[in-house]
């Protein structure tokens, strides 16, 4: 393990837009999380905006969820 001195990795909403429907990206974002759980940093996935994106996302254990349908803005 390195410490690459930070705890959280935030994955950018155009990903959120796309792993619904396409096999590579759930991969990249599957061995993206393997990695940063390795290094114990935690993944948040912004621009959730579906259903079908949080429950990809679980399924791809993703620590933590921002978009709108987790909650409108405020």
């Amino acid at each position: 393990m390195i410490n690459i001195g930070c705890d959280k990795l935030k994955l950018h909403k155009t990903i959120a837009q796309e792993v619904e429907y396409d096999v590579k990206v759930q991969d990249f974002v599957r061995r993206l999380v393997s990695w940063a759980h390795g290094q114990e940093i935690k993944v948040i996935c912004t621009g959730v905006d579906k259903k079908k994106q949080l429950s990809v996302f679980r399924d791809l254990d993703c620590d933590f969820a921002e978009g709108m349908f987790i909650s409108e803005s405020l």
